[in-house]
């Protein structure tokens, strides 16, 4: 499921693996292949800011940090799609499940009006279900790399950070763990508590300016 943004950033949600596959800014999609093929060709994504962020479960619950992600897939994990809902400016809020947890996943594009510059920030809501030893893999990449502010960057173009509800509405910043999977890399980050509901927010900000 491709989305475009306004503020010309996009992403793909691989409903099938249950993930946020992909990131690039600018233009949405290339039609012309409908175009030109009379309705029979295929829009293509625009590959020159494309950043590929790793398919797999999202979600898992770990004993410790240093258990190894699972290489099922999201299905055999118990993982289902459930679908979107659209808000009044039709952006899509993604839900699934996984076991008793229910998730909502919802990404925006927001103007940080410090720099004045675009991001997509997600906020990953958790209800229900054993919530305490719950992870979530923000990316899967050959070049990842853990910065000092407990963020992560990705392909040396995105930088992701993570922070977690708080009552009151007030936020802690998370630390990202970067560990080896196979011949790439993950990230992954505890967002679980004991009961009740929890809840994520992940930050995608572009190293770069748009050319």
């Amino acid at each position: 499921i491709s989305v475009g943004y306004p503020l010309k950033v996009n992403l793909t949600f691989d409903a099938e693996n249950v993930c946020l596959n992909q990131l690039w800014r600018g233009k949405f999609i290339d039609p012309g292949g409908i175009w030109r093929g009379q309705g029979s060709g295929n829009a293509r994504i625009i590959p020159r800011e494309r950043l590929k962020l790793g398919r797999g479960a999202p979600l898992q619950r770990l004993s410790d940090e240093d258990s190894p992600w699972p290489e099922d897939t999201s299905r055999s994990l118990g993982i289902r799609f459930k679908g979107y809902r659209l808000d009044e400016k039709r952006r899509p809020t993604f839900s699934y499940v996984y076991g008793g947890t229910r998730v909502s996943d919802k990404p925006m594009d927001l103007l940080d009006k410090n720099t004045n510059r675009v991001y997509l920030a997600r906020v990953i809501k958790l209800e229900g279900g054993e919530l305490g030893s719950l992870y979530f893999r923000a990316a899967v990449h050959q070049d990842l790399s853990g910065e000092k502010d407990g963020s992560v960057t990705v392909g040396r173009k995105v930088n992701i950070r993570a922070s977690g509800s708080l009552p009151g509405g007030k936020r802690k910043a998370l630390k990202f763990l970067v560990r080896p999977s196979g011949k790439v890399k993950e990230a992954v980050v505890a967002v679980g508590n004991e009961g009740g509901a929890s809840g994520v927010l992940l930050e995608y900000r572009w190293l770069e300016e748009e050319k």
